[in-house]
Protein backbone atom coordinates (compact mmCIF):
# COMPACT_ATOMS: atom_id res chain seq x y z
CA UNK A 1 0.00 0.00 0.00
CA UNK A 2 3.06 2.61 1.02
CA UNK A 3 3.97 1.91 -2.82
CA UNK A 4 0.66 3.22 -4.20
CA UNK A 5 0.72 6.32 -1.91
CA UNK A 6 3.95 7.20 -3.06
CA UNK A 7 3.54 6.42 -6.53
CA UNK A 8 0.18 8.40 -6.57
CA UNK A 9 2.23 11.51 -5.15
CA UNK A 10 4.46 11.56 -7.48
CA UNK A 11 2.35 11.28 -10.18
CA UNK A 12 0.45 14.46 -8.51
CA UNK A 13 3.39 16.33 -8.72
CA UNK A 14 2.61 16.89 -12.47
CA UNK A 15 0.39 20.06 -12.97
CA UNK A 16 -1.97 18.04 -15.56
CA UNK A 17 -2.26 14.92 -13.56
CA UNK A 18 -2.85 17.21 -10.19
CA UNK A 19 -6.00 18.42 -11.95
CA UNK A 20 -7.53 15.11 -12.56
CA UNK A 21 -6.61 14.53 -8.66
CA UNK A 22 -8.22 17.45 -7.80
CA UNK A 23 -11.36 16.55 -9.63
CA UNK A 24 -11.24 13.37 -8.42
CA UNK A 25 -11.38 14.71 -4.90
CA UNK A 26 -14.79 16.60 -5.89
CA UNK A 27 -16.53 13.60 -7.25
CA UNK A 28 -19.02 11.70 -5.15
CA UNK A 29 -20.21 9.67 -8.08
CA UNK A 30 -18.56 6.04 -7.76
CA UNK A 31 -19.96 5.14 -11.56
CA UNK A 32 -18.06 4.87 -14.75
CA UNK A 33 -15.78 7.97 -15.89
CA UNK A 34 -15.29 8.19 -19.35
CA UNK A 35 -11.76 9.60 -20.67
CA UNK A 36 -13.88 12.19 -22.74
CA UNK A 37 -14.65 13.90 -19.35
CA UNK A 38 -11.43 13.85 -17.80
CA UNK A 39 -10.50 15.42 -21.20
CA UNK A 40 -12.96 18.19 -20.71
CA UNK A 41 -11.56 18.51 -17.04
CA UNK A 42 -7.51 18.98 -18.19
CA UNK A 43 -8.52 21.10 -21.37
CA UNK A 44 -5.03 22.03 -22.53
CA UNK A 45 -2.70 20.56 -20.07
CA UNK A 46 -2.65 16.84 -21.40
CA UNK A 47 -3.01 15.06 -24.66
CA UNK A 48 -5.74 12.47 -24.73
CA UNK A 49 -2.93 10.14 -25.10
CA UNK A 50 -1.30 10.98 -22.09
CA UNK A 51 -5.05 10.99 -19.91
CA UNK A 52 -5.32 7.40 -21.19
CA UNK A 53 -1.52 6.84 -19.80
CA UNK A 54 -2.52 7.88 -16.53
CA UNK A 55 -5.86 5.88 -16.55
CA UNK A 56 -3.75 2.90 -17.57
CA UNK A 57 -1.72 3.51 -15.11
CA UNK A 58 -3.66 3.79 -12.09
CA UNK A 59 -5.72 0.86 -13.52
CA UNK A 60 -1.86 -1.04 -13.30
CA UNK A 61 -1.64 -0.07 -9.78
CA UNK A 62 -5.51 -1.41 -9.20
CA UNK A 63 -7.06 1.57 -8.15
CA UNK A 64 -9.90 1.63 -11.13
CA UNK A 65 -10.29 -0.56 -13.95
CA UNK A 66 -9.47 0.91 -17.33
CA UNK A 67 -11.79 -0.36 -19.99
CA UNK A 68 -11.30 0.61 -23.59
CA UNK A 69 -13.89 1.60 -25.77
CA UNK A 70 -16.28 0.20 -28.33
CA UNK A 71 -18.02 0.80 -30.93
CA UNK A 72 -20.66 3.49 -29.33
CA UNK A 73 -18.83 2.85 -25.45
CA UNK A 74 -16.35 4.98 -24.82
CA UNK A 75 -13.02 4.33 -23.44
CA UNK A 76 -13.79 4.65 -19.52
CA UNK A 77 -12.51 3.72 -15.90
CA UNK A 78 -15.20 2.45 -12.89
CA UNK A 79 -13.56 3.00 -9.63
CA UNK A 80 -12.31 0.44 -7.06
CA UNK A 81 -11.49 2.95 -4.33
CA UNK A 82 -13.53 6.24 -4.34
CA UNK A 83 -12.20 8.58 -6.39
CA UNK A 84 -12.44 11.47 -3.72
CA UNK A 85 -9.89 9.19 -1.49
CA UNK A 86 -7.92 8.56 -4.68
CA UNK A 87 -7.69 11.96 -5.33
CA UNK A 88 -6.77 12.95 -1.57
CA UNK A 89 -4.13 10.32 -1.00
CA UNK A 90 -2.95 11.74 -4.80
CA UNK A 91 -2.58 15.45 -3.07
CA UNK A 92 -1.37 14.36 0.10
CA UNK A 93 -4.29 15.01 2.13
CA UNK A 94 -4.76 11.41 3.39
CA UNK A 95 -3.28 8.26 3.95
CA UNK A 96 -6.53 6.38 3.19
CA UNK A 97 -8.05 4.64 0.11
CA UNK A 98 -11.54 3.89 0.55
CA UNK A 99 -13.14 0.60 -1.70
CA UNK A 100 -16.51 1.44 -3.39
CA UNK A 101 -18.85 -0.08 -1.66
CA UNK A 102 -19.90 -3.77 -2.59
CA UNK A 103 -23.50 -2.73 -2.30
CA UNK A 104 -25.83 -3.50 -5.36
CA UNK A 105 -26.31 -0.15 -5.95
CA UNK A 106 -22.84 0.41 -7.00
CA UNK A 107 -21.90 -2.77 -9.15
CA UNK A 108 -21.29 -2.29 -12.33
CA UNK A 109 -23.95 -3.32 -15.53
CA UNK A 110 -21.12 -5.94 -16.47
CA UNK A 111 -19.22 -8.43 -15.42
CA UNK A 112 -15.53 -7.17 -14.13
CA UNK A 113 -12.81 -9.23 -13.37
CA UNK A 114 -10.01 -7.98 -12.23
CA UNK A 115 -6.50 -9.83 -10.82
CA UNK A 116 -5.43 -8.31 -7.58
CA UNK A 117 -2.57 -9.33 -5.71
CA UNK A 118 -3.67 -12.48 -3.82
CA UNK A 119 -6.94 -13.22 -6.02
CA UNK A 120 -9.14 -11.61 -8.17
CA UNK A 121 -12.19 -9.23 -7.60
CA UNK A 122 -15.74 -10.14 -9.31
CA UNK A 123 -18.11 -7.77 -10.11
CA UNK A 124 -21.42 -9.09 -11.36
CA UNK A 125 -24.24 -7.06 -12.34
CA UNK A 126 -27.08 -6.96 -9.79
CA UNK A 127 -29.89 -8.05 -12.33
CA UNK A 128 -27.94 -11.61 -12.32
CA UNK A 129 -30.04 -13.95 -11.71
CA UNK A 130 -28.26 -17.43 -9.05
CA UNK A 131 -27.88 -19.40 -11.61
CA UNK A 132 -26.63 -16.70 -13.90
CA UNK A 133 -23.81 -15.77 -10.97
CA UNK A 134 -22.90 -19.61 -10.18
CA UNK A 135 -21.98 -20.26 -14.15
CA UNK A 136 -19.47 -16.94 -14.00
CA UNK A 137 -18.56 -18.35 -10.21
CA UNK A 138 -17.79 -22.07 -12.11
CA UNK A 139 -16.13 -20.59 -14.92
CA UNK A 140 -13.54 -19.18 -13.37
CA UNK A 141 -12.74 -22.55 -10.90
Amino acid sequence: MNKILSELRTLAQDQGNRLIFQYFTRRENTEALSVDRVMDVVQNHKTRHEVVALLQHLDQLNLVNFILGRRTHPSRVRFFYTPKSVGEVALGNSTSLIPVSASLDNLPSEIIIKKVPGGILIFIPQTASEPERRKVAASII
